[in-house]
């Protein structure tokens, strides 16, 4: 029986509800005598430590490292609390950082090529002016970020839009990843952003969960932070506070993600009464290398110097699909297609093959040369051996609802990277998610210390209280409410998706709320973790009931039983939560 159907969720015993004694000392722990009949639980106290600021950073990768040092240069104080340790966590350093960027050396052409290109590519749901500002400064940003130490290498051409190298292309950019292992290449970039925050003066504080957004009549005032290792409670008095948390790749069972990305910035500001858009669009990328084993996402233009597809028979099954091929097949189809061969039972490992034996030598050595020496490595030979291929959740094209500085519907509250939504429509164009990292992060870190110096105090949150962790006995652990529902997420809002399969969705995500009722918390790594899922389920319903109301396929977002592109949706599905509901809108676009 599913415990988390049966009778694990049929219990009606919900935690008792205690609060905190303000009178508890510091560190001591409180032992409470619940009524007959109820469970005991211990409440561990903590007193608060309130940190003013500025400026306050919540999250520790690409994004939020570079508006904190924007926001350093206008603003006093800046703290950036991180959930792992700044610059060594977060999707930026698991990921290749190969970007496109209109360098100075580029044509003019490449700047309305790189904008139509993002415009094509996100169905035309993106908003222009925040397209208009990631192409026309991503060159900019290159340039910046070679000024605080990181090494930068360029090259031309592999866009995956069906022009040669010589068209006047903008420039594809990528750190130099020397002394850098490949799995985590991206340190390449965060590593000197963290140091050079550091060498700002920016406050860095790793290893703190932020639990919620404080905002007082309609304006952010700050959060409320714990420390994962001891559990010390912070709050965050801020004039400004910047989402930079990622995505929520960790919501669906297979996913490229690490393991910290589950949705805080979504989470954080649906609870607070923030506006998000697009959360139906999410990405699933079919470059995951699944084998030899190096955690990493191919590039995609592998395809267009004659990488192509086999399933366990060594079919091209893409060709059944579509005979112009994989190249062709990339943005949309092919992840799905995937996830079908390996469903029917054609797969090979969780994947498909991925035979790379077309592309020369020379390609290997010039274009992928850090991938081709870490497939040496591994005692493959990609001119001669199959690699495997499979589909994981990427990224959300989706976020926050945001203005062209980066700020959400509540005032002083700003949004950059992968939690703001609006730059990529429905899905992103291959090398924008980096250099929206760091064009987005300049703008709005420098958006929000404007705002904290109009601002003319820090507000007042001293004697603030926050309950610590409680611990009760349960049958259910929350890792296992954790992983039911993702597998939810992977089998029901994924790549096919229908009334059918969403409803279903939203009735296990329901069943994992009640049973996060009832599981049990032994430490204070399971009532983080805790927190964590209450939040997981509330983006999930987010993406759910978005994916529900667009009834239409579009991008990533595949209805079969709406399986045509419809030019009436062409708008955002707007979402928020009031009360203890999400009320959800559709915006035409203008």
């Amino acid at each position: 029986m599913c415990k988390i159907h049966g009778t694990i969720c049929s219990g009606s015993h919900a935690p008792f509800p205690i609060k905190h004694n303000p009178q508890g000392p510091e560190g001591h722990e409180v032992f409470l005598h619940i009524p007959s009949g109820s469970l005991w639980l211990k409440l561990f106290c903590t007193m608060n430590q309130t940190i003013p600021c500025d400026v306050l950073v919540i999250g520790g990768g690409g994004a939020g490292l570079r508006a904190a040092i924007e926001a350093k240069k206008l603003a006093n104080k800046v703290v950036l609390a991180s959930k792992g340790e700044a610059g060594r966590s977060g999707s930026t350093m698991y990921s290749g950082c190969s970007m496109i960027a209109t360098l100075p050396t580029d044509p003019e052409e490449a700047f309305r090529l790189h904008f139509q290109d993002t415009l094509f590519v996100g169905k035309f749901l993106n908003d222009p002016i925040l397209v208009e500002d990631l192409v026309n400064r991503a060159g900019e940003e290159v340039l910046a970020i070679e000024q605080i130490g990181v090494k930068i290498h360029k090259k031309k051409g592999g866009f995956l839009m069906g022009r040669p190298d010589d068209a006047p292309n903008p420039s594809a950019v990528e750190p130099d990843y020397t002394g850098y292992e490949f799995r985590v290449r991206g340190a390449a970039l965060t590593q000197p952003l963290r140091k050079y925050a550091n060498h700002m003066g920016v406050q860095v504080m790793d290893g703190i969960t932020i639990l919620r957004l404080i905002v007082e009549d309609g304006e952010v005032a700050g959060a409320v932070g714990v420390d994962t290792q001891i559990g010390e409670t912070y709050v965050f008095a801020a004039k400004a506070v910047i989402l930079a948390s990622g995505g929520a790749g960790q919501l669906y069972a297979f996913t490229s993600n690490s393991p910290d990305i589950t949705g805080d910035s979504y989470s954080l500001a649906l609870e607070a009464g923030v506006i998000l858009r697009d959360m139906e669009f999410v990405e699933f990328n079919p470059c995951r290398l699944l084998f030899p084993d190096i955690p990493t996402n191919l590039p995609p233009d592998l395809f267009t110097y004659g990488a192509v597809l086999r399933n366990a028979n060594g079919e091209r099954f893409i060709l059944n699909y579509n005979p112009k091929g994989e190249e062709n097949s990339f943005r949309e189809e092919m992840p799905r297609l995937v996830y079908l061969e390996v469903k029917e039972g054609r797969g090979v490992q969780g994947g498909v093959y991925l035979d790379a034996t077309p592309i020369p030598l020379d390609i290997w050595e010039t274009r992928y040369p850090a991938l081709f020496t870490a497939l040496k490595n591994q005692g493959v030979d990609p001119q001669k051996d199959y690699l495997i291929f499979g589909v994981r959740a990427n990224m959300f094209a989706g976020g926050v609802k945001i203005t062209r500085q980066g700020e959400s519907n509540i005032s002083g509250l700003f949004a950059v990277g992968e939690a703001a939504g609006g730059v990529h429509g429905a899905k992103r164009f291959g090398g924008n998610a980096v250099a929206h990292t760091l064009v987005s992060g300049t703008i709005t870190g420098r958006a929000a210390a404007w705002h904290a110096q109009k601002r003319r105090e820090i507000p007042d949150l001293q004697g603030r209280l926050e309950n610590g962790f409680v611990k009760r006995p349960g049958t259910l652990s929350v890792e296992e409410v954790s992983q039911h529902l993702r597998q939810s997420m992977w089998e029901h809002v994924s790549f096919v998706r229908s009334e059918a399969s969403l409803q279903k969705a939203r009735a296990d995500i329901q069943a994992c709320r009640k049973a996060l009722e009832d599981c049990r918390i032994d430490n204070l790594a399971d009532w983080l973790q805790y927190k964590i899922t209450c939040g997981m389920c509330l983006v999930a319903e987010a993406i759910t009931a978005s994916a529900l109301y667009r009834k239409e396929s579009r991008g990533p977002h595949y209805r079969e039983d709406y399986p045509n592109q419809d030019k009436g949706w062409l708008g955002s599905v707007e979402v928020q939560k009031i009360g203890s509901d999400l009320a959800l809108s559709f915006k035409p676009k203008t």
